[in-house]
């Protein structure tokens, strides 16, 4: 788990992969990615936000933190929505200390 101090930027990326077959292969989902950021106290920070995309199947999301950001386990949820389908579903966790 990563750990940042209070005010830090906090840098969120995911790799969103297909399978074919027996191999995978880097994946641009038509909705794109979504996140949602939860804080140490369970409330919402980020609420299903889209994430910026850098090349096919390459996302990430910046956040700012501040010097009054709550100190703790942060919770990160990442949904690539491919219409129809539900994609990837990731969850990740940094501290702010």
């Amino acid at each position: 788990m990563k750990t940042y101090e209070q005010g830090d930027a906090v840098r969120i990326e995911i790799t969103v992969k297909q399978r074919s077959g027996r191999t995978f292969a880097l994946f641009t989902p038509s909705g794109g990615c979504k996140i949602t950021i939860y804080g140490p106290n369970k409330d919402t920070i980020i609420d299903a936000q889209s994430m910026t995309g850098e090349g096919t199947g390459l996302y990430f999301y910046n956040w700012q933190s501040t010097s009054t950001s709550d100190r703790g386990v942060y919770i990160v949820r990442i949904l690539a929505d491919n219409g129809s389908t539900q994609g990837t579903r990731e969850e990740r966790l940094f501290e702010i200390k």
